[in-house]
C-alpha cells in the first residue's frame, strides 16, 4: 500500500513540474505586446521597409508577400533587411502586425468594401478579389481615397471558435490557420485544408 501511494505522490509531483503548479502568491507574468516580431529571412531574399510581409509556411521563413503557393500574411517590415545572399534565418527582420493603408487595386475605389477580406496581390498591394493563390491579407477598415486602411497580421480575421470540450482545448482563428493548444503541446492546422 506505502508503494502504491509513493507512486501516485510522485505522478502527482511529476504532472505537477511538467504543467506548473497553482500559484500560492502573486506573479509577475511577462508581457508581450505581441505586435512586433523578429523572424529570420529566407534565403536569397530582400524585404524592404513598409513592404507586406509573409511567412513561406514550406521553409518558415520571413519573405514578401505576394502570389505564391503557401504564404501567410503576418504584418509590415519594419526595416530593410538585404538576405539576398545569404541562407536561411542568417538574418533577422522586425515585423509588426497593425492596421496599415496599403495600395488597393483597382477595384477598391470606396468605402464600400469596409469590412471585407482582402488579399495580397504584392508587397504593398491589396485587392479584393482573391488572387490564384487565395492569399488573405485581413480586414479592410477604410478606404480613405489613397490607402486602402486593413488589419494585417496578428488576429485581422479572428475569431474564437467553440470545440466540444473547451475544458481541454481552445483554438484562435488567424488568417490562415488554426491553432489547438492542449496542455503543453500545440499543433498548427491549416484552416482551409485542415491538415
Amino acid at each position: 500500500m506505502r508503494r502504491i501511494a509513493s507512486l501516485m505522490l510522485i505522478a502527482v509531483l511529476v504532472s505537477s513540474v511538467a504543467y506548473g503548479a497553482v500559484l500560492t502568491a502573486s506573479r509577475n507574468t511577462p508581457e508581450r505586446a505581441g505586435k512586433q516580431m523578429e523572424l529570420g529571412v529566407a534565403a536569397g531574399t530582400t524585404i524592404f521597409a513598409g513592404g507586406m510581409v509573409a511567412i513561406d509556411t514550406a521553409v518558415g521563413f520571413a519573405t514578401n508577400a505576394g502570389q505564391v503557393a503557401g504564404l501567410r500574411v503576418i504584418g509590415r517590415a519594419e526595416e530593410t533587411v538585404d538576405n539576398s545572399g545569404g541562407t536561411n534565418a542568417q538574418l533577422t527582420i522586425k515585423v509588426e502586425s497593425g492596421v496599415f493603408g496599403w495600395v488597393g487595386a483597382g477595384d477598391i475605389t470606396d468605402d464600400t468594401e469596409m469590412g471585407q477580406l482582402v488579399y495580397v496581390v504584392d508587397d504593398q498591394t491589396v485587392s479584393t478579389t482573391n488572387g490564384a493563390q487565395n492569399i488573405i491579407v485581413g480586414r479592410m477598415l477604410d478606404y480613405d481615397g489613397t490607402y486602402a486602411w486593413v488589419e494585417t497580421g496578428r488576429d485581422s480575421v479572428g475569431d474564437i471558435l467553440p470545440l466540444s470540450n473547451p475544458a481541454n482545448f481552445f483554438a484562435i482563428r488567424d488568417t490562415t490557420q488554426l491553432v489547438y493548444i492542449a496542455g503543453s503541446v500545440t499543433n498548427v492546422i491549416d484552416a482551409d485544408t485542415g491538415n
